[in-house]
């Protein structure tokens, strides 16, 4: 739903890192709403990790999008 409203501002860069930072916000929603009733081992740790490297990214994205305005 938050990439539906998404409109864009024709810079490639800018557009594609904003779009991927919801998209990486979206899938750690998953996974924490996930890991509560977790029970395989092998997907929590997937979960877990999954959402560590998420979290990276979305400061990665967030800090490129605070420096470069379209």
């Amino acid at each position: 739903a938050d990439l539906q409203g998404y409109q864009p501002t024709g810079d490639a860069d800018h557009d594609f890192a904003a779009i991927m930072r919801t998209h990486h916000q979206g899938a750690i929603a998953m996974m924490q709403a996930y890991l509560p009733g977790a029970g395989d081992a092998m997907l929590r740790g997937m979960a877990e990790q999954g959402t560590a490297k998420q979290q990276g990214e979305v400061g990665e994205l967030s800090a490129f999008l605070n420096s470069h305005q379209p």
